[in-house]
């Protein structure tokens, strides 16, 4: 049965092609092994998590703390689907971005005011 507090790949394929919009994200910024490279096991999340913290990416935490809250094979897909091609580029604007994140991450309870502290949720 799936868990409706769990996000979905759409959702977070959209959110991914957002994040390469973003200046400096091209190659998926400090999220790179994951969304560029597929590298999408629980340790090669954190350590994006880690990097994304190290240069203060609000955004690529984000992303990160969504990515670690899906399953194995639901991050595959994410990157099977996504790689850079947003659907609305007008409507990439950073402010958005963290709503839509961080609306994800509230229906799954996680606190957001702790991301930039803790590798994992």
């Amino acid at each position: 049965m799936k868990n409706p507090k769990r996000p979905t790949v759409p959702d977070v394929v959209y959110l991914s092609d957002a994040y390469y919009m973003m200046e400096g994200n091209e190659n998926g910024g400090p999220l790179h092994i994951a969304l560029d490279d597929g590298n999408m096991d629980d340790g090669h999340i954190d350590f994006c998590i880690a990097e994304a913290t190290k240069v203060k990416d609000r955004c690529g935490i984000a992303l990160g703390h969504i990515l670690r809250l899906m399953s194995l094979t639901q991050r595959r897909k994410v990157y099977g689907r996504s790689h850079g091609i947003a659907s609305d580029p007008a409507g990439m604007a950073r402010a958005p971005f963290l709503f839509d994140c961080y609306a994800l991450l509230d229906r799954a309870g996680v606190d957001v005011n702790r991301l930039t502290t803790e590798a994992t949720p």
